[in-house]
């Protein structure tokens, strides 16, 4: 095949002649999974004694609920352990964390 001028490829990964190695790696919850993520994550906003870290920190745990990924694995314990180390000794909001932690802990990859 040959191409004169520019060619332009909108999405997906391209594979042109099979002269390169595509790989791709998709990570998902399953429904109950993330149902109970989300749940835990919502107890947990309501919860936490530190309205601001919450606010900075829960974020962060939403969007990898939704695009779970190696990277967003990083993310997600540091921002638990800043959500735990701002909860001082409220034990419902670390029992929230505790359960987060041990959820992502069993499920997620990496």
């Amino acid at each position: 095949m040959n191409f004169n001028g520019s060619v332009n490829f909108n999405g997906g990964v391209q594979n042109l002649g099979g002269t390169n190695k595509v790989t791709q790696t998709n990570y998902y919850f399953d429904a109950a999974l993330r149902g109970e993520l989300e749940t835990r994550i919502a107890a947990l906003r309501t919860v936490h004694p530190d309205p601001a870290t919450a606010e900075r920190e829960i974020p962060i745990l939403e969007e990898a609920v939704r695009r779970p990924s190696l990277e967003n694995r990083g993310r997600v314990d540091t921002a638990l352990e800043r959500l735990a180390t701002n909860a001082g000794n409220t034990r419902t909001a670390l029992e929230a964390v505790a359960a987060i932690g041990a959820l992502v802990a069993a499920h997620w990859p990496g």
